[in-house]
């Protein structure tokens, strides 16, 4: 848990340096498409940086050290859709008779990453339909 933390401190330190130097070719092309400056369009922009900056600093930040690195051979990509209900349901142990056993999926690391991936970018498809203004179907 502490080092999701770390990585979302990084990315408030992060983001400042980001904003300033953003806000004036922004404000500059927005001034210039729309003829004013409107503030819940460039709220709406920094929030999407920030989210943006967060993900990054979730997914890539902490690098490993060096020596680490020379020992990764890299992982191979999981192509079989679904495949994390496996991972779930083996992690958890569960035991058909019992269900007190199936609260242990919850429990799990396995779960707990498939939740959070999806809070992750379920955010980025409301950013997504705002911008290309597309219905909800």
């Amino acid at each position: 848990m502490s080092q999701y933390l770390e990585a979302l401190r990084q990315a408030m330190v992060i983001y400042p340096m980001i904003v300033v130097l953003f806000t004036v070719p922004y404000i500059a092309w927005s001034y210039h498409k729309y003829g004013s400056v409107l503030s819940l369009r460039v709220l709406i922009v920094y929030s999407f940086i920030l989210y943006l900056l967060c993900v990054y600093c979730l997914v890539i930040l902490p690098l490993p050290t060096p020596e680490k690195a020379a020992t990764l051979h890299g992982h191979k990509a999981q192509l079989i859709p679904f495949s994390f209900i496996a991972d779930i349901a083996k992690q958890a142990q569960i035991q058909p008779g019992q269900p007190a056993s199936w609260l242990s999926i919850f429990t799990g690391s396995a779960f707990w990453t498939t939740v959070f991936n999806l809070f992750m970018t379920m955010p980025f498809g409301v950013y997504l339909r705002y911008y290309f203004c597309y219905n909800w179907r």
